[in-house]
């Protein structure tokens, strides 16, 4: 099965910035403890208060696992990162299945 994405994006107040910094490392933290594989928090240049947190999980069951495996302070991490967010509505999440080509005679019908 092919790798899991997962995107959350945050819209942070320039006030609400330094309190990112705290938040994002306990966030990367957890995220290593549960396993997810290459946690960055990115910047969007167009729009600084734009901030995306990604990270992947090589299953669709380890993506699951890391969402269900919290502790309390984990949800309060969470809950803390989320009284940051300058939105009325909750971070949007982006879930998404990386693309695997695989080359063989067939491949020319499917475009990488």
């Amino acid at each position: 099965m092919p790798p899991k994405a997962s995107l959350r994006r945050l819209s942070l107040e320039a006030q609400n910035q330094p309190d990112r910094s705290k938040g994002a490392s306990e966030r990367r933290r957890i995220s290593r403890r549960d396993e997810a594989k290459h946690w960055a928090l990115l910047r969007d240049l167009r729009n600084p208060e734009l901030w995306i947190e990604r990270y992947h999980a090589a299953i669709w069951l380890d993506y699951i696992r890391h969402n269900k495996r919290r502790t309390q302070e984990d949800a309060q991490n969470t809950n803390d990162i989320r009284a940051l967010h300058a939105g009325s509505r909750r971070p949007k999440v982006h879930r998404m299945i990386e693309h695997q080509h695989y080359a063989s005679r067939h491949s020319r019908h499917f475009p990488a």
